[in-house]
């Protein structure tokens, strides 16, 4: 699989969280509830919570990966390793979002810090690019 190809399913995979968190809420509140003003308070389950905390964290997260990522299309990047790193960092994302959502914290940890170790091993090649003389 390509670079250009892990920043696509990136993508993909985050929309899949965020229809899986509105096909949990349909189920759990209702859908009127669901598509309507939500103008009601509800009280979340501790699941809708946590779905909710993965998905801003996957955001965080790809903030910084599809930019690097791009980057290393584009500069200078090895795309042996980009690739690599690219597919470890989805890897590590969907670890991450399967552990946050089983609420098992201490791998939960694992993952996320190999997510973000992938981020720095596609920015490496880049800030050499830029900074050659550094």
């Amino acid at each position: 699989m390509s670079t250009p190809e892990l920043l696509v399913l990136t993508g993909v995979f985050h929309l899949a969280l965020l229809f899986a968190h509105g096909g949990y809420i349909a189920l759990t509140f209702g859908v009127v509830w669901g598509t309507g003003r939500r103008n009601k308070p509800v009280v979340t389950s501790d699941l809708s919570r946590r779905f909710e905390r993965t998905i801003t964290n996957n955001i965080e997260s790809m903030a910084a990966f599809i930019p690097v990522t791009t980057g290393s299309l584009f500069l200078a990047a090895p795309m042996d390793w980009a690739t690599l790193a690219a597919t470890i960092y989805l890897s590590a994302r969907v670890a991450f979002a399967a552990l946050y959502l089983l609420n098992i914290p201490y791998l939960r940890t694992v993952a996320w810090i190999i997510g973000q170790l992938m981020i720095a091993v596609i920015s490496l090649p880049l800030i050499y690019a830029v900074w050659p003389n550094y």
